[in-house]
């Protein structure tokens, strides 16, 4: 789904993020070449993620 995506609305893989609540979205994520972020709310981690987040509010600092 995320190289559907990429290649339908010219996305460039370097400033994609993926975001989601499972690890297999994370790999997903690193399959299709782009950058993943974990999100988990009770602060679980995933070591494969580039980025590991609790709220979603914490993306700012990574998109910013």
């Amino acid at each position: 789904a995320f190289i559907y995506l990429i290649d339908k609305y010219d996305l460039s893989r370097e400033n994609t993020l993926a975001v989601g609540d499972r690890e297999i979205d994370v790999d997903a994520a690193h399959n299709a070449g782009i950058t993943a972020c974990y999100f988990n709310p009770t602060g679980s981690k995933y070591e494969e993620s580039d980025y590991n987040i609790e709220s979603l509010l914490a993306l700012k600092d990574i998109i910013f």
